[in-house]
């Protein structure tokens, strides 16, 4: 009698301490609802780090680390709407990276969002027309970067993930299936692009560039020269691919066929520090693929600068656009040709085919990058 009541006393415990973490686990799991006072202004308060721009034009898609993801009218720049996800104290809520499905009818936004409240990092799926969250896809690390591909006319999804442990690169389906993980690899994925034939680029913390095969996934490997990569970006053929650094003062231009150094393109700079972590691939009006870059590199006057090559194979034929004061984060190439840019001002702006910037969003006001570096603070009692 003494041991079924022993076990009975055992097995409601047992039942209790279930309950209680499954109760703990899905109010871990549910974002938080508390209020969080923040400034409500015009323009981002903080680093740029991710741009998008919808197949149409219509609008572009910014955000980065004061939290927000903000739309633009595609034409002139107009403010749209300034998205909220779920945020909290530290790292909580940054944004590194977005993404547009192809239909146009979702946005994809991901960093570093859910590990205090969740157990581990999101993916939001955003109806652009709303402004409204529809969806939060769960990943196992923090997202360095989203990107929309296709191969035999369906659409793909790969997706970075960085951690110390269950980092690796994913491709999904339109779905949000995966069909590929990797969790194999030399270090952190900071950057992963579709060629036009499907095959998916990446470039690895400490410096090797990855080749996915569009149809095996089978994977080449190469030695970068850098061992700090940026970015690594396709050629529009998909015959060549862009690598840019953040220790190295040059975007390396490769063969895909073979790995072989087409060039190695940088020119002059006057200030700044001497590296470029952000490039797109542009067509001109000739037809020809030209290649665009930025990153620190900056003129006499200290503004930093986007470098236009007209011929990745000529490093002296170029072309300087100063844009902002601090770095360049991120760039992307809209349907109609133009240049956008992400900054660390913070700003964002658009660099038209005849060199001219339209639609410059900048910081207004006060800057607070210094609050979000944990540089700068105040006291709770206001006098410090």
């Amino acid at each position: 009698m003494r041991r079924h009541l022993t076990q009975l006393v055992l097995r409601g415990l047992f039942c209790f301490a279930s309950l209680l973490a499954a109760g703990q686990a899905a109010a871990q799991s549910a974002p938080p609802t508390a209020p969080i006072l923040r400034l409500a202004t015009e323009q981002h308060t903080a680093t740029v780090h991710a741009v998008a721009v919808r197949s149409d034009g219509s609008i572009i898609a910014t955000a980065g680390d004061d939290k927000t993801i903000r739309l633009w009218r595609g034409s002139d720049g107009a403010a749209l709407d300034t998205i909220r996800i779920p945020i909290g104290s530290g790292e909580e809520g940054l944004l590194y990276s977005l993404a547009f499905a192809p239909s146009g009818k979702f946005l994809l936004a991901g960093g570093i969002s859910g590990r205090s409240w969740g157990g581990r990092n999101f993916i939001y799926i955003i109806r652009p027309e709303s402004g409204k969250i529809a969806a939060r896809l769960p990943v196992s690390g923090a997202v360095s970067r989203i990107t929309y591909g296709s191969y035999n006319s369906e659409a793909r999804i790969a997706i970075a993930l960085s951690a110390s442990t269950g980092g690796g690169i994913q491709i999904r389906d339109a779905k949000l299936k995966t069909i590929f993980q990797d969790i194999e690899l030399s270090g952190n994925p900071k950057w992963v692009d579709f060629a036009p034939n499907g095959d998916l680029l990446a470039v690895m913390g400490g410096g090797e560039l990855v080749v996915y095969d569009a149809e095996t996934f089978v994977k080449r490997t190469h030695k970068l020269v850098g061992s700090s990569p940026a970015v690594v970006r396709p050629s529009p053929d998909g015959k060549m691919a862009a690598i840019g650094y953040f220790d190295r003062r040059a975007i390396d231009v490769l063969s895909l066929e073979d790995f072989r150094t087409v060039s190695s393109l940088s020119g002059g700079f006057a200030a700044g520090e001497p590296h470029l972590n952000a490039a797109t691939w542009r067509v001109g009006d000739d037809g020809a693929a030209e290649l665009w870059a930025g990153g620190a590199f900056a003129n006499s006057s200290g503004q930093t600068i986007v470098r236009r090559w007209r011929d990745v194979t000529n490093s002296t034929d170029y072309q300087d656009i100063a844009v902002v004061d601090d770095v360049i984060t991120a760039m992307e190439t809209s349907p109609n040709g133009d240049v956008i840019y992400a900054a660390a001002d913070p700003a964002w702006g658009v660099i038209k085919s005849d060199l001219k910037i339209r639609h410059a969003g900048a910081r207004q006001g006060a800057d607070f990058k210094l609050v979000y570096d944990r540089l700068f603070a105040v006291s709770p009692d206001g006098d410090k």
